[in-house]
């Protein structure tokens, strides 16, 4: 075998233009790579070959192609042939013809040669025109026990959404596996590390007591207040950062300087000047996300290629314009996945903040339960913080789906 391993890659051979087969692969969880004639397959097979890259999981294959990229003329049985050839290039790749025309005319009894060149072949399934999600998924289960397991090994290959759940699942299962079996053969004194069923006791509970609710109330506003307000402000000087030379030089070196002193160390000052009310742990959320956030969105405007701010000036576009039209839009996606990662931020200032002179809280319900060695408590509370967070980063993933649909 001359390719050192198979990845997930899919050849799609075809020459049907409207025939959408790239997305529906890609959907399955695998890499198509689209060709329109057998030349241009051919020449890539051999450029990895010679370049020992993976060998594609799959070939995909219209019976009926052009030979070459200068004569577009579809020749018939032009894909069996090539599907021998890519047999004989990487033998572990599964061969998958495209049937619904071509196919049926000549895999018939009447013709034997072809029949017997296919059995030869030893293809693996078939995709019917019109092709659907329905039967690129049937085809792909039917590929992936082969290889599938540690082809989603290979550098930046997608996963299938199947895959991901499951792994996501196990990532939950295996703690909580864990955790049980320390509580439950008595290996960790409850008083510790309580069972997860008295932990779920210990969070019915609080439930059931209203004033857990407004504790969560609480802190989401704060969180919310604190971020929305650092957001407000690292957004667009971030952006001017990332822009404009004489305003990095200005502004970083201070905010080098402020981003390594901790937040935490602010809150003495911050009660003095405050008191211990929501604008205390607001002011702490501020400080501590404002100059993080910042860098960020700095950056992620720096990365704007240099390319589309020429083309623009090209057209005429003024500074302003490029500003706004150009640069803002491209940085979009990265400022939106910076603020993603910063709100798990927010929430760990927010409890500092609420451990210290607080009186309503999650943070403050924590230190509470600490305070009478009520474990339960203070894991469910850590969990409750966790769930939000979900929610909130599921929320940041749907955002930037429908604000940047291009990045999928």
């Amino acid at each position: 075998m001359r390719f050192p391993r198979r990845s997930n890659d899919v050849l799609i051979i075809d020459d049907d233009r409207a025939l959408d087969l790239e997305t529906l692969f890609a959907r399955a969880g695998l890499r198509p790579i689209r060709f329109y004639d057998c030349e241009s397959a051919l020449d890539y097979l051999h450029e990895a070959e010679g370049k020992r890259h993976a060998a594609p999981l799959a070939a995909i294959v219209d019976m009926s192609l052009p030979v070459n990229r200068t004569d577009p003329t579809p020749q018939p049985l032009a894909g069996l042939s090539l599907m021998e050839e890519i047999q004989k290039i990487c033998p572990s790749t599964k061969l998958v013809p495209i049937t619904g025309h071509g196919w049926g005319t000549y895999a018939n009894p009447g013709h034997d040669d072809v029949l017997e060149r296919s059995g030869e072949i030893g293809m693996t399934g078939w995709i019917t025109k019109p092709a659907s999600q329905e039967k690129v998924d049937r085809l792909v289960r039917c590929l992936q026990p082969v290889s599938f397991a540690w082809a989603s090994f290979e550098l930046r290959q997608p996963l299938s959404r199947s895959r991901r759940l499951l792994l996501g699942a196990l990532a939950f299962v295996l703690p909580l596996g864990l955790w049980w079996t320390l509580t439950k053969f008595g290996m960790i004194s409850p008083i510790f590390l309580p069972s997860p069923l008295m932990v779920l006791s210990d969070l019915v509970r609080l439930f059931a007591d209203g004033r857990f609710l407004f504790d969560i109330g609480a802190s989401i506003f704060r969180v919310m207040a604190g971020f929305t307000l650092a957001a407000a402000v690292a957004i667009p000087l971030g952006i001017l950062m990332g822009s404009f030379g004489p305003v990095e030089a200005f502004v970083n070196p201070f905010c080098a300087f402020v981003r390594y002193m901790p937040a935490a160390a602010f809150i003495p000052l911050i009660i003095l000047w405050l008191g211990i009310g929501h604008s205390q742990k607001i002011a702490v959320i501020f400080l501590g996300v404002l100059f993080y956030l910042l860098v960020l969105v700095a950056a992620c405007a720096a990365e704007v290629r240099t390319e589309l701010i020429e083309t623009a000036y090209t057209l005429g576009a003024t500074r302003k314009q490029v500003l706004f039209r150009v640069i803002s839009p491209a940085a979009l996606p990265g400022i939106l996945e910076s603020l993603r990662a910063m709100i798990g931020a927010a929430w760990t200032y927010l409890i500092a903040a609420e451990l210290v002179a607080a009186q309503v809280g999650i943070g403050y319900r924590i230190i509470e339960a600490q305070r009478f060695l009520q474990t339960g408590v203070v894991i469910a509370g850590i969990l409750v913080i966790g769930v939000i967070g979900i929610i909130t980063d599921l929320g940041f993933r749907i955002l930037i789906r429908l604000v940047s649909p291009w990045k999928e």
